[in-house]
């Protein structure tokens, strides 16, 4: 099932996220936090979130899903790193877009694995392409963000050297910037009075979980 949704993503056949100004800061600190409860304690998570930072323009949950990939690919990347050397910097700012106009939203998930040469740098967003073992990897998640970016109208870069480590950035519209993905929102979530049970025994991801479905 999940494979499907990240498909029907990337082939846009999945209806279009409810876009809308949010708080890009909170989605990183929830993006870290969750990893930081789940990864293995020797990889040293940081997020690095600029003050005063501006709303986005988006879907918080599919950015977050964005993240999320990001950093679950950096932990890949960091198997075989000497034990407690390993980091992951997850950093938040404003910047101009290159040739772009305007300041635009900037997400950094740096890690300091083992890195990817130029011809594995070509092809990460393919579907299916995968440089991991059978069974650990569809090859769907640099797709997906590549994806969900793409329909944020933003940008994906990467900077990756063998041996030393990957820095993807995400590029996303300011909140009061563009109005256009905010006229594809679709209509409001409809409510009602069903009760939504959440089990964990980890009290972190179980907050994570709620705070994300409320």
């Amino acid at each position: 099932a999940e494979m499907i949704r990240q498909l029907m993503i990337f082939g846009r056949q999945q209806p279009a996220g409810r876009y809308g100004s949010f708080d890009l800061a909170q989605v990183v600190e929830n993006t870290v936090d969750i990893c930081r409860k789940t990864f293995d304690r020797k990889i040293a998570l940081r997020a690095e979130i600029a003050p005063e930072l501006p709303l986005a323009l988006g879907d918080p949950t599919q950015v977050q899903q964005v993240l999320l990939n990001l950093c679950l690919n950096a932990r890949d990347a960091l198997e075989g790193v000497e034990r407690n050397a390993c980091h992951i910097r997850v950093r938040a700012g404003v910047r101009a877009a290159g040739e772009t106009s305007g300041r635009w939203l900037c997400v950094e998930v740096e890690d300091n694995g083992c890195g990817m040469d130029e011809a594995t740098r070509e092809r990460i967003f393919e579907p299916f392409f995968t440089t991991k073992e059978v069974g650990k990897g569809t090859g769907l998640g640099l797709a997906t963000v590549y994806a969900i970016v793409r329909d944020h109208q933003g940008r994906v870069e990467c900077h990756s050297v063998p041996g030393e480590g990957t820095t993807f950035g995400v590029l996303l519209p300011l909140g009061e910037q563009n109005s256009e993905l905010e006229s594809q929102s679709q209509e409001a979530i409809p409510r009602g009075r069903e009760t939504v049970l959440i089990i964990d025994d980890d009290r972190g991801p179980r907050q994570s979980m709620a705070h994300l479905m409320r």
